[in-house]
């Protein structure tokens, strides 16, 4: 359709009305994303602008369609563009929870401005084409934002030379120009915009797979070879019997993101940089992902919970398979309002969008290793189940059911109640059972896959608080919280490695580097982690953890110092429990207190003085505060980490 035709033209193809819809009504929902968008990963920002075009055009093409059905707007541009437009009111208000009534009233809202709407169309210079021209350009502008504004360092080309081809339409003034350019670029976005890891090598014929296994709030002293006679836990006592156990192994972080990325960089999080969960990794830090990549290994995640998704931890392309997505891709990202309430309609439960089962993890992990490979694989798979809400089995009692968004005084609650502390121990319990089995199905699978050549580490993140300093779910600088299980298996015909437990203390910023040491790969020199089964121990060697609360003001930044069997904190003023506290020092023997109860600060001890020295100057994020997109807020909120 040329752009001389009369700007009020009053007969269209049935066929174009769609169109028009759908043009107007994306463009609509495009702009007022980014009108009011914050920064966002590469791949969260491409899911959310596909979810705007593909559900404001579903819409806009249906009230076209009916438009163009309609007397009153049969063969009117304006009339059509008005009708779409009418839609849209009464979606949103059904869609963001207002249900039948609500989207009644939105529907004769805006059927009483419908005269005045089509009024108003009618003044513009509208044609199907100058629509379709001007969506392209709203699109294809769209996804040049995304590229620029995202938080990845690496900007992909790709996307902006597509985006590109959309100034063409400045020249022809056609509809498929800016359109094509526009949903090519969208779709690059979507497809990840980061390049794939490619082999830079290739390992030895001999050379082992890796299955790195991280289980999310994992206390070591809730499993059965760590001494808890109730734990039903055969796989993980089966693992531990057949490999080496670190019985004093330190988490470096509370949270879940910082966490894993220590185990994954080799370095604390004073060095790498994320001290908060919804923090991304520089790409200037390397990862043991990125780097057996690089080595010639295969490399594949799979992921359980949102601190850990690509999207958060800004690792997608470091693995050649990040399988992170927990329901389907189009509704995943934050877009327009509509968007929005459509997806929290459709999904009903919005907590559990930010999690999966380790039976869905299993779902993913066992067929990837089940795929033919000429090459060996590193697989890193993290389980969520040991984390609230304790969902796996049935306990009996009030507990069930129950949420893990808590406010400080319903988590008082708990702490004051030794019955429904017992039963909250019961159902993590129960958790940890459930992930041990599955756990015992993905190690079965990997061994088949490596062919027995396969080395084996199990960790966790984190522990938990059961009550202990009047801690309920509300991570701190003790040893509940900082001592993890390590795991550290050989190939059953290796027989090489001295099994058995280690009472050293050892971080788990040591995972990357023994990892690297046992593939035979370099090790970065920026790696602060050593090779646990190359190195002999330092008996003067200090681990330090650091404690960022997610909410300053609200909680007590800590740092703590373990090296030799005392433990030493140093916290700034905050809530400690249910008390408002001063900052200060705290002191434990642990072989001793090993509840660490009895404060030996400033009593004289000479480890106060030794350990105190060990402290960091500064514990704090380098630079101004991040700003977390709504996306990231939203995640972390319905995980309980903001209230």
């Amino acid at each position: 359709m040329s752009d001389n035709e009369a700007p009020r033209q009053e007969s269209i193809p049935i066929w174009q009305a769609p169109l028009l819809g759908a043009g107007v009504l994306s463009s609509l929902g495009i702009l007022e994303w980014l009108a009011r968008r914050p920064e966002s990963p590469l791949e969260v920002g491409g899911l959310a602008l596909a979810s705007v075009v593909v559900v404001h055009g579903l819409l806009g093409g249906a009230g076209g369609f009916a438009a163009q059905l309609w007397s009153r707007t049969r063969g009117s541009l304006a009339g059509i563009a008005a009708f779409a437009l009418v839609l849209l009111l009464p979606a949103v208000v059904y869609f963001t929870g207002n249900g039948l009534r609500g989207a009644a009233l939105g529907l004769l809202a805006a059927a009483a401005a419908f005269p005045l709407l089509r009024r108003a169309l009618s003044a513009l210079p509208l044609t199907t084409n100058r629509v379709g021209v001007a969506h392209g350009l709203v699109l294809s502008a769209a996804v040049v934002v995304v590229a620029l504004q995202s938080l990845e360092a690496r900007v992909p080309m790709a996307p902006l030379v597509v985006a590109a081809l959309a100034l063409v339409g400045f020249v022809h003034r056609h509809a498929s120009w800016p359109n094509l350019a526009g949903f090519a670029a969208l779709a690059v976005l979507v497809a990840g915009g980061l390049p794939t890891p490619e082999f830079k090598s290739t390992p030895a014929d001999d050379a082992p797979s890796v299955l790195l296994v991280t289980l999310d709030t994992l206390r070591a002293d809730r499993l059965g070879f760590d001494g808890f006679a109730q734990a039903q836990t055969p796989t993980l006592d089966a693992l531990a019997s057949d490999g080496v156990w670190f019985a004093n192994a330190q988490a470096l972080s509370s949270w879940t993101g910082p966490s894993h990325l220590t185990i994954l960089t080799g370095r604390s999080p004073a060095s790498h940089g994320v001290l908060l969960n919804g923090r991304r990794l520089p790409s200037s830090v390397p990862t043991l992902g990125e780097l057996l990549s690089a080595g010639g290994w295969h490399t594949g995640a799979f992921v359980a919970g949102f601190p850990v998704q690509a999207r958060s931890l800004g690792i997608r392309d470091a693995f050649h398979t990040y399988d992170d997505r927990f329901e389907p891709a189009a509704l995943e990202a934050f877009g327009s309002t509509l968007t929005h309430g459509f997806r929290q309609w459709r999904r009903g439960n919005a907590r559990r969008h930010w999690r999966r089962s380790a039976t869905e993890v299993n779902a993913a992990v066992l067929p990837w290793l089940g795929q033919s490979r000429t090459r060996p694989f590193f697989a890193w798979v993290h389980y969520f189940d040991p984390h609230l809400p304790y969902e796996q089995g049935e306990i009996e009692g009030p507990d069930k059911g129950w949420d893990y968004g808590l406010s400080l005084l319903e988590k008082q609650a708990i702490v004051s109640s030794p019955e429904r502390l017992a039963r909250i121990r019961a159902h993590y319990d129960l958790q940890i059972t459930y992930t041990d089995r599955h756990l015992g199905e993905v190690v079965e699978r990997a061994r088949e896959a490596a062919r027995g050549n396969l080395w084996i580490v199990v960790t966790a993140d984190h522990g938990e608080s059961f009550g202990e300093h009047d801690f309920f779910f509300n991570r701190d600088a003790y040893e509940v919280t900082g001592r993890v299980p390590l795991i550290v298996v050989p190939p059953r015909n290796d027989e090489s490695l001295r099994r058995g437990r280690r009472d050293r203390v050892v971080g788990s910023h040591d995972i990357a580097p023994t990892l690297l040491g046992l593939l035979g790969q370099p090790i970065p020199p920026e790696m602060e982690g050593t090779d646990l089964l190359a190195e002999r121990a330092d008996p003067d060697r200090a681990i330090i953890k650091l404690h960022e609360p997610e909410e300053p003001g609200k909680y007590q930044r800590a740092v703590s110092v373990r090296r030799d069997g005392y433990r030493l904190i140093q916290r700034e003023a905050g809530w400690h429990g249910r008390k408002l506290a001063h900052g200060g020092t705290e002191l434990y023997d642990l072989a001793s207190d090993p509840g660490e109860i009895h404060d030996l600060a400033g009593t004289g001890h000479p480890q106060e003085a030794a350990l105190s020295a060990r402290l960091p100057r500064e514990a704090r994020e380098n630079g101004p505060e991040k700003v977390l997109d709504g996306e990231t807020r939203e995640a972390l909120k319905a995980l309980g980490y903001l209230d």
